[in-house]
């Protein structure tokens, strides 16, 4: 099989050096701005809270990297989507391989602690879900302030895999 490929391949026409690579698709320039417009898959709950779904959103002026700025875009989609407690805030980010770590402000906690268990359900699954998706990762660790954090409900003090329903 590989002697029939290293076949196929050297008569193709072409040396390797004519040969063009195809262009690669830059982000979508924004018209006003000018600005890069970069596309996010966001989870939120269904109708029922019983589900998440999923939509895709455009983040414009924000590049698609561990940044706060990008994260924060991230979380001001989540919370558009009704996802996230209004005025959640990225206080840091970062990744060490398939792990993530994202540290929230306490008007985060505050509003999960208010949701109620099923509430509780869907922001966490809403931000760890859409986190995982859009910085291909394995787990994500939520922390508040720097610190490991509880509800009336559960412990997160260990990285969060997707949650399902």
């Amino acid at each position: 099989c590989v002697l029939t490929l290293a076949l196929l391949c050297a008569c193709g026409g072409k040396d390797a050096a004519e040969q063009t690579p195809a262009p690669e698709t830059p982000p979508t320039q924004t018209a006003a701005t000018g600005g890069v417009d970069t596309s996010c898959k966001v989870y939120f709950p269904n109708d029922q809270a019983s589900d998440l779904r999923a939509d895709t959103v455009h983040i414009t002026d924000a590049e698609a990297t561990v940044t706060v700025a990008y994260a924060q875009a991230i979380v001001d989609q989540l919370i558009a989507h009704d996802a996230l407690p209004k005025d959640s805030k990225v206080l840091a980010i970062s990744k060490d391989g398939n792990a993530l770590s994202l540290d929230m402000d306490e008007a985060f906690l505050a509003g999960l602690r208010q949701s109620g268990s099923t509430g509780e359900s869907m922001y966490l699954g809403s931000l760890v879900n859409t986190f995982l998706d859009n910085f291909n990762c394995e787990t994500v660790r939520v922390t508040v302030e720097g610190k490991t954090f509880s509800t009336a409900h559960a412990d997160y003090d260990k990285p969060l895999q997707a949650f399902t329903f």
